[in-house]
């Protein structure tokens, strides 16, 4: 699920974060700093599965779950700002959601490669 600043967005409604993780500004939309290692010790344990794949002439890696989500790990809040996110952008693609990134205050704001500031969700456009 790559939502534009779902972090930030969580952060503003909350005043805290969901995750702890720090998000860097990458070519197609904020990831979460050292990814690449998140998603080497989830697959590593089990939890997820990284595949290849081709939609058309842009190929990338898919995030595949191993194991069904644990809700109990979210109290009722978090979990109503969640599927409100969903919802939100539901219709979009992943291409529409990486533009909608780049046109947040956050991302411009941002050199590329860099951590973009908590402070940022303030001026969330959603």
């Amino acid at each position: 699920m790559r939502l534009p600043f779902l972090y930030l967005f969580l952060y503003k409604q909350r005043g805290r974060s969901l995750s702890g993780l720090a998000y860097e500004r990458l070519p197609y939309g904020p990831v979460p700093s050292a990814f690449r290692l998140l998603f080497s010790l989830l697959e590593q344990r089990g939890l997820i599965r990284q595949v290849e794949v081709k939609v058309g002439v842009i190929e990338g890696t898919q995030v595949l779950p191993l194991l069904a989500s644990d809700r109990n790990c979210f109290d009722e809040e978090e979990l109503a700002l969640l599927l409100d996110i969903k919802k939100r952008f539901a219709r979009m693609t992943a291409n529409d959601i990486s533009e909608a990134s780049h046109r947040e205050q956050a991302w411009i704001a941002t050199p590329m490669g860099m951590t973009i500031a908590y402070q940022h969700a303030a001026a969330l456009s959603f």
